[in-house]
């Protein structure tokens, strides 16, 4: 597979290619997700480091302000959310398939070089409120402007528990091994390790409660607030 033709989503010699990224990303998925080692050559490009690529998923997070989006997708105000702080959970789908994939072909979750970072982020948002809690989940792809909202509303009542689940995964690392005579393609397999916020519900599928999250120093006393006021609830409810 040509270089281009892995920019592209090439289709096996079929005379038509299918687009899989707008020419606009083109910098961020050759720079950052499609790249060889940083002497690569005389066709090589500077790399975007894991920490320029995190302020760029953090500044489009910003101007999307998912906590005042969350609350008027939701309809409600902070008047009705004094049971406990709203909790926020974020990080980057890891996975396969982009969740943002809706066409064919489906695109799949690209890792930057390093592992670290990919181009899907999620972030998820918890209120409580007297009698149910509401889930307001933002997916963004930082190699197309597409953007997914999703909401939910369930009952404390229905609710069996709040789970951590620590999860590994098979993966396919692709990058592109660049010279002076032109560039490969290459595809190694590694572990993808990572974490989800799981809401236990009887009869629902847990993959559909479950969130993304990324370990911090306050995800403890978050995680142990929410649960409190959920034994609270079906205790006294």
């Amino acid at each position: 597979m040509s270089f281009m033709s892995a920019l592209t989503g090439g289709n096996n010699g079929n005379k038509e290619e299918i687009i899989l990224y707008a020419p606009e990303y083109m910098d961020l998925l050759e720079r950052y997700f499609l790249s060889g080692k940083k002497s690569g050559g005389c066709l090589g490009k500077k790399l975007i480091t894991d920490n320029e690529y995190y302020n760029m998923v953090m500044q489009r997070k910003a101007q999307i302000r998912p906590y005042e989006r969350a609350l008027g997708y939701l309809g409600i105000d902070d008047s009705s959310l004094q049971e406990i702080p709203p909790v926020e959970f974020e990080g980057f789908v890891r996975g396969i398939h982009s969740p943002l994939s809706v066409t064919r072909p489906i695109r799949p979750v690209l890792r930057g070089y390093s592992g670290l970072y990919t181009n899907i982020y999620e972030n998820t948002w918890f209120f409580f409120t007297e009698n149910q809690i509401f889930i307001y989940q933002l997916t963004f792809d930082m190699l197309s402007r597409s953007v997914c909202d999703e909401s939910r509303e369930i009952f404390y009542k229905d609710v069996t528990s709040f789970a951590v689940c620590d999860l590994s995964e098979e993966v396919d690392h692709l990058s592109v091994k660049k010279g002076c005579m032109g560039a490969k393609v290459i595809n190694t397999k590694g572990i993808d390790k990572y974490m989800t916020f799981r809401v236990v519900v009887p009869g629902e599928d847990s993959d559909n409660l479950d969130f993304v999250m990324t370990a911090n120093r306050d995800l403890s006393s978050k995680i142990h607030a929410m649960k409190q006021k959920l034994r609270e609830k079906k205790n006294f409810g």
